[in-house]
């Protein structure tokens, strides 16, 4: 059983199609595995479906064919913490291979499925901008601090008089221009550095994911509208499958 995908990117086409035959080939509870070979062949157009199938209609029996799927990718900034994510969404459609004839023919087209993945990440540049802001037009500050000293007065009091106490005033003054001139070495440097906490991803990582979520739901909610019990196998399956049931649903 072949699994393609007709879209013009390749890299999304291998994407999509290893993603939904890993989730044909396994059953509901994702460990078991289903006899059924399904080979994912995202390098495939239609034509090399067509030639497989007449050259060798006994060991082919159709292809789940993904019709050419639409990828979106996008970013948000919420100032302090950015979501990626992407989406796929694509509609696939089922090709049985007749032995007899060596021809193929298509059984069904499933609705469109739609898989997003995504992550966000906590970024660090507006918090280091939004303190060196502040600090570069806060008000300069002045801080005193005045300390007494008392002396005991002599009897008699000399002729050029006497010191009876002394106060002694401190003074700091913070220089908002420094402060900022700091503050922006440090928002320049982690701009450069672009510093993002949390675990990155790549977009084909995002794409990966949000393939195996569409193939998932391609499952649950399109092929077992006409193969309820797609998830059983061997005897149990054989039990369950009907003359009236499409043949791939016997896959």
């Amino acid at each position: 059983m072949f699994v393609l995908s007709l879209g013009k990117d390749v890299t999304t086409n291998a994407e999509v199609s290893v993603a939904l035959a890993k989730t044909l080939k396994r059953n509901d509870d994702g460990i078991t595995k289903r006899p059924t070979t399904f080979v994912p062949e995202g390098s495939w157009g239609l034509a090399e479906f067509l030639e497989q199938c007449k050259e060798d209609p006994d060991h082919t029996r159709g292809a789940f064919i993904v019709l050419p799927p639409s990828y979106e990718s996008k970013t948000e900034n919420f100032l302090i913490a950015i979501r990626s994510s992407a989406t796929i969404q694509f509609n696939t459609m089922v090709a049985t291979c007749n032995a007899a004839k060596a021809v193929p023919a298509v059984d069904w087209v499933s609705d469109t499925s739609t898989g997003v993945y995504g992550r966000s990440q906590i970024q660090f540049l507006p918090l280091a901008v939004l303190t060196s802001v502040y600090l570069a037009f806060a008000p300069q500050r002045l801080y005193q601090t005045a300390t007494s000293q008392v002396y005991p007065t002599h009897t008699p009091i000399p002729k050029g008089g006497e010191q009876t106490g002394v106060v002694t005033t401190s003074s700091t003054t913070l220089n908002p221009a420094g402060t900022a001139s700091l503050q922006n070495s440090v928002v320049g440097a982690v701009g450069f550095a672009s510093l993002l906490f949390g675990r990155q991803a790549s977009a084909d990582h995002d794409t990966v994911h949000a393939a195996e979520d569409a193939a998932a739901k391609f499952v649950r909610d399109e092929l077992k509208k006409n193969c309820p019990d797609w998830g059983l196998v061997g005897a149990e399956a054989a039990a369950k499958h009907t003359a009236t049931e499409p043949e791939y649903c016997s896959w």
